[in-house]
Order: C-alpha cells, then structure tokens, then sequence
C-alpha cells in the first residue's frame, strides 16, 4: 500500500509538473528537468508577498491540519489517520492548477510534507512527529493565501 502510494504521488508530481512547463512559453531545461521536480529548495516569498494558491490546494492544507489535531487530541495511532492526510495530499496535487513560480513555490512546500507523511508510516513515528506535522503545515499560511 505504501510503495502504490509513493508511486501514485510520483506520478501526480510529474505529471503537475509536466502540465504547468506545457502551459509555459518557456521550454523546460531538459528532460530530466520534468521528470525530476526540483526538491532541495525552500519554499520563498514573492518579493515579500504570499503566493496566490488555487482554493482546493489551501483547502487540502486545512483539511490535513484538522485531521491531524484530531489524532493528536484523540491519541489516535497514526494508522487510524495516515490514509486520510494522504487522501488529502492526493487530491491536492490532482486539483493542482497553479502554474509558473507560484507553482514551483508550492512543490518546495509539498515535497518535505509527502516525507513527513512517510515518516509517519514508520512504525516509530509517534505524537512527536504527528505535531511536527501539524507545525509544519502551520508554516502554509506564511507562504500561501
């Protein structure tokens, strides 16, 4: 189940990638430049301003916050809640519609928040990580409106 969803998120990366570089006027560096979304980045302002997110990506953040201050107030195991955060994560990168560096922007958000979930399939992962993640997808609203 773990390595469908690795692959599904995969996929869905790629191909948001693929998409937004279609729509752009600008060719893509190379190939390796559409398969390989760039991951080492933090997420930057637009010259000090929030990036402009399509609705269903800041309500997929919110979705996953609640869900997981649920499991948190619940002492829920992280197999209980893990498959709705990913539900979520999924749907958002398939409404992905945002284009250009916002669209960039939003990737260096969603990458460490796909591992964080990952993480939190391991079966060590406990309250500590789960409120990691719930400070981390905090973090959105500093970015993203």
């Amino acid at each position: 189940m773990k390595y469908l969803f690795l692959a599904l998120l995969f996929i869905t990366i790629t191909a948001c990638n693929y998409i937004a570089r279609e729509k752009s006027t600008d060719p893509p560096e190379s190939l390796a430049a559409v398969e390989q979304p760039e991951t080492t980045d933090s997420v930057v302002l637009d010259n000090g301003k929030k990036w402009i997110a399509n609705p269903e990506t800041t309500e997929g953040i919110e979705n996953m916050k609640v869900i997981a201050a649920e499991a948190m107030a619940t002492h829920q195991s992280t197999s209980v809640f893990l498959p709705d955060l990913e539900h979520e994560l999924n749907t958002i990168f398939e409404k992905c519609t945002m284009t250009g560096e916002a669209h960039e922007q939003l990737h260096h958000f969603l990458v460490p928040l796909k591992r964080q979930l990952e993480n939190l399939g391991t079966s060590q992962a406990g309250e500590v990580e789960t409120q990691s993640l719930i400070q981390y997808l905090d973090t959105y609203s500093r970015y993203f409106e």
